[in-house]
């Protein structure tokens, strides 16, 4: 069995300007999340391996989680989104 993880990210910094003398500034990121499993399935009725190709996408925002089929579960922990705000401090 093979089995890839790609994760993309989507990051929208938002710059805001309150007054003559601060901004403020917002970091919202989608994150894209694809899982394929490669594996054989069983065999034909020639005994040849049946290849199986199972490949599932979720989408997840900075402040949620996604979710594979079967319960497998990937959180946004934030850090990315603190270490963009913490570069422009």
């Amino acid at each position: 069995m093979l089995l890839s993880i790609v994760l993309e990210g989507k990051i929208n910094l938002i710059v805001e300007k309150l007054n003559t003398t601060s901004s403020k500034i917002t970091v919202n990121t989608r994150y894209t999340l694809i899982r394929t499993v490669v594996g054989t399935g069983g065999i034909d009725m020639n005994y040849r391996p049946i290849q199986t190709n199972q490949v599932e996408t979720i989408g997840f925002d900075f402040n949620s989680k996604g979710v594979f089929n079967g319960g497998t579960e990937c959180v946004a922990t934030g850090r990315l989104e603190q270490e963009i705000l913490s570069l422009v401090e």
